[in-house]
């Protein structure tokens, strides 16, 4: 009888002892978690940045989910200057995580800091399309495009940003100056965008944007030497390479090669006839050459698959004037003054006290110019400010109008 009591009463002691043992483990880690916390939490910032590594290292293992404990790692790590792991531990983040967004954006600043330009602009990405309120990576990455001389992407990414409705003034404001900008803040007082660039070729040799970029600084500062041979070996390794290629012919025409260029642009023809930069480094060789028709001719093309860009319609209207074709060359004139006026009036408009007569002014000269989502937006910053400004409210009824014309 005893012993049957014995037997049944076996298991549950079995099953206590476990429990407790459990208990006694997990009070034990959780013990032994708070301790390393205690010291990590309380350590000078000044202390040893190993030790403090080390410390949330081993703090990770008893909270791996502590996503505030990720943002310390990777700081911790950054600061050691190893880039590669505060990176990695910060891309580790699962984009589900309430904190994802920011995750991405410092893994922008990591990449961008140690000139990782590529995966910096990917990070920049991800962390705007988790959070599009993410105001400071569309930033960063309108920067990166910039310094980057990438026109198309930039123009496309600050429409991009004005359609999540945060903080679009500031977008508003770059495309008005209707040309790739570098944004200010993006460099500080002793860097300029040749240095970024030479750096990041050093950290990502193979990106297909870097040595374009790089190699067009170089140009417009007079070294055309050494765009040249650094377009060269872009182009030994990568043929294919349009930017590169373009960037070539551009160099080509400023050296003042013009039988090498009118070869190398037949080269590159077909490839490159969509890009508005081709068809305007193409004119500025038919210009050289005093071939003023089809110099115009091919600035047209530019402006059709580029409008915004005044310089196009500037040189456009020299051509014109040149051959006799005043009227025209007076149409083209205007072109390019609205658009200038267009960029000062947008730079008027302050992004942190904005009034609502100034944006009107920038949302008239869009509507003149035909650049329809500008001019909706500036409009409805307008109405932000005032949903009763009958002005705001008469020129978006014409927006639309114009725009539903056919």
């Amino acid at each position: 009888m005893t012993d049957r009591k014995n037997r049944r009463l076996l298991p549950i002691l079995l099953l206590t002892l476990f429990g407790i043992a459990v208990l006694s483990v997990q009070v034990f880690f959780r013990w032994r978690a708070d301790a390393i916390d205690d010291a990590l939490t309380g350590s000078d910032p000044a202390d040893d940045v190993a030790r403090l590594r080390d410390l949330a290292e081993r703090l990770a293992w008893y909270r791996p989910d502590d996503t505030d404990l990720v943002f310390r790692r990777a700081e911790l790590a950054d600061r050691a200057g190893d880039a590669a792991s505060a990176a990695a531990i910060l891309s580790a983040v699962n984009d589900s995580d309430p904190q994802a967004s920011r995750a991405r954006y410092l893994e922008g600043l990591v990449h961008r800091n140690a000139y990782r330009l590529d995966d910096a602009e990917r990070a920049f990405r991800a962390s705007a399309k988790i959070d599009p309120k993410m105001v400071e990576a569309h930033r960063n990455l309108i920067g990166l495009l910039g310094v980057e001389h990438r026109g198309a992407d930039q123009a496309e990414a600050l429409q991009a940003w004005i359609r999540t409705g945060f903080g679009v003034i500031e977008p508003l404001r770059l495309m008005g100056q209707s040309v790739v900008v570098i944004p200010p803040g993006t460099l500080d007082k002793t860097t300029d965008e040749g240095t970024i660039l030479e750096r990041a070729l050093e950290a990502q040799p193979q990106s297909r944007h870097v040595r374009p970029a790089l190699a067009r600084f170089y140009r417009n500062r007079g070294e055309s030497a050494a765009a040249s041979k650094l377009l060269d070996d872009r182009l030994k390794d990568q043929p294919d390479d349009i930017a590169a290629r373009i960037e070539k012919l551009a160099t080509l025409v400023e050296s003042g090669e013009d039988d090498a260029a009118q070869t190398f642009a037949a080269t590159i023809h077909e490839s490159a006839s969509e890009i508005a930069e081709f068809w305007l480094y193409l004119g500025d060789l038919k210009r050289n050459r005093k071939l003023w028709d089809e110099a115009a001719d091919c600035y047209r093309k530019a402006s059709s698959i580029d409008p915004r860009n005044p310089e196009t319609y500037y040189r456009m209207a020299e051509c014109l004037r040149s051959s006799g074709q005043k009227d025209e060359s007076a149409q083209y004139l205007k072109k390019h003054a609205d658009l200038r006026r267009l960029a000062e009036a947008a730079a008027a408009v302050d992004a942190n006290r904005p009034t609502g007569s100034a944006i009107l002014e920038a949302a008239r000269l869009c509507a003149d110019l035909g650049r329809t989502f500008e001019a909706r937006a500036w409009v409805n910053e307008a109405l932000r400010l005032d949903r009763d400004n009958a002005e705001a409210r008469a020129l978006l009824t014409r927006i639309e109008a114009e725009n539903q014309a056919p």
